[in-house]
């Protein structure tokens, strides 16, 4: 299945005024989403798919979350891991690093 907001599955919505379908434009444009947008005053807004992209989407100009990347996660999990052996950030146990030292 292809990729919410694409053009092969375009995001769709209706609202109840230009003024908000404006509003939607330009926050997909910014995001580079495709948009269907459907203008119906007398129906409630259906914002749905919109909600859905904004909970997993990036800011403008951010290529990962903060925190989220693989590389986050290996570095992550090599901390935990030193923790567990006492080796420090260089790899080497306490008792290594300080006889390095004197």
């Amino acid at each position: 299945m292809a990729k919410l907001g694409t053009t092969k599955r375009p995001v769709r919505g209706r609202v109840n005024s230009e003024k908000n379908a404006q509003e939607i434009l330009a926050l997909a444009d910014e995001r580079g989403w495709k948009v269907i947008l459907e203008i119906a005053p007398e129906e409630p807004e259906d914002l749905r798919d919109i909600e859905t992209l904004m909970r997993g989407a990036r800011p403008p100009g951010r290529s990962v979350a903060a925190g989220s990347s693989t590389a986050d996660r290996q570095r992550r999990n090599r901390r935990k891991k030193r923790k567990k052996t006492g080796t420090g950030k260089s790899g080497l146990t306490v008792l290594q690093a300080a006889r390095r030292r004197a």
